[in-house]
């Protein structure tokens, strides 16, 4: 008897999983800081507590540095995917997304460590 083999096997599915599921992930860490940011910059002009800005600003601090190692990581395994699948238009695209967190997530996590060391004052 023959064995008939699947399309897809078992590894290539959750590899693909687990790369959807990262780079989703990616997205919404990124969103979350452009909302902390944006949240940020309103409280300035809303005249927010000093204690909330400071909360928004080291969670915006915490955020940035996790995004900015998550889309380091995923930027070398697409790296990695466009030289080894066929559909190397959208690994481009994945690709220019993540430099685009990478850049952002960089910026606001050193204006964020800025702000919270001059929000310290002088000691």
């Amino acid at each position: 008897m023959k064995k008939i083999k699947p399309k897809y096997s078992k590894k290539i599915f959750s590899n693909a999983f687990i790369y959807r599921f990262f780079m989703t992930l990616d997205l919404t860490f990124t969103v979350f800081c452009l909302i902390l940011t944006i949240l940020y910059i309103i409280g300035n002009y809303q005249a927010f507590q000093d204690h909330s800005q400071k909360i928004i600003i080291s969670i915006l601090s915490q955020a940035s540095t996790f995004n900015l190692l998550l889309s380091f990581l995923l930027l070398i395994e697409t790296g990695f995917k466009i030289f080894t699948e066929n559909h190397k238009i959208k690994q481009i695209l994945h690709a220019v997304f993540l430099l685009f967190s990478i850049i952002f997530c960089f910026v606001c996590m050193e204006l964020s460590s800025i702000i919270n060391y001059l929000s310290e004052g002088l000691k």
